[in-house]
């Protein structure tokens, strides 16, 4: 077995994998997107993703994936509730819990979505669609300084010797 770091953003999965045995759903199973929003609805950010999996004050709520839609709306049902949502990854989202029968889980404080797999969970970050804060994907991956890039992408990961860089090229 080789033991994976454990991935959160765009409906990565967490978990082992057994070399060499990839099965059909996951051979289609399309690229993670990576459009550079942290923000609610877009990327899991892998901090975002490590704290969610400890927080025993807000568990993962579970629950059934209702319908999907093109654009990224989807309803979901908790605790009897419908709750309309949206991330941007709606076909990839789709894939991963038609085979489990449309079981899902949510943490709502961490605008976290659950989904099984065969090993382990993917994780889809989501928003409320009528949210003022809600933003479409970029055309383009947000750039900039860091204070720009937590103002517009809602954050920012890179290791601390880019972080130095960009800091020192711009002035700081």
């Amino acid at each position: 077995m080789i033991p994976r770091q454990p991935t959160f953003g765009h409906g990565a999965n967490a978990g082992i994998d057994e070399e060499g045995t990839m099965t059909a759903r996951r051979s289609r199973l399309p690229a993670p997107r990576r459009c550079g929003y942290y923000r609610s609805g877009h990327e899991v950010h892998w901090i975002q993703g490590l704290h969610s999996g400890k927080d025993t004050e807000h568990p993962r709520v579970p629950g059934r994936l209702l319908s999907i839609s093109d654009d990224g709306t989807l309803d979901v049902e908790i605790n009897g509730e419908s709750i309309t949502l949206w991330n941007h990854e709606s076909a990839r989202l789709r894939l991963l819990v038609e085979p489990n029968g449309g079981a899902i889980s949510l943490q709502l404080a961490w605008s976290i979505l659950w989904t099984p797999g065969r090993d382990g969970s993917y994780a889809f970050s989501v928003c409320d669609p009528d949210d003022p804060e809600w933003r479409p994907c970029p055309s383009e991956p947000p750039t900039g300084g860091l204070i720009d890039l937590a103002r517009e992408a809602g954050g920012f990961s890179m290791s601390v010797g880019e972080a130095k860089e960009r800091l020192r090229s711009s002035g700081r």
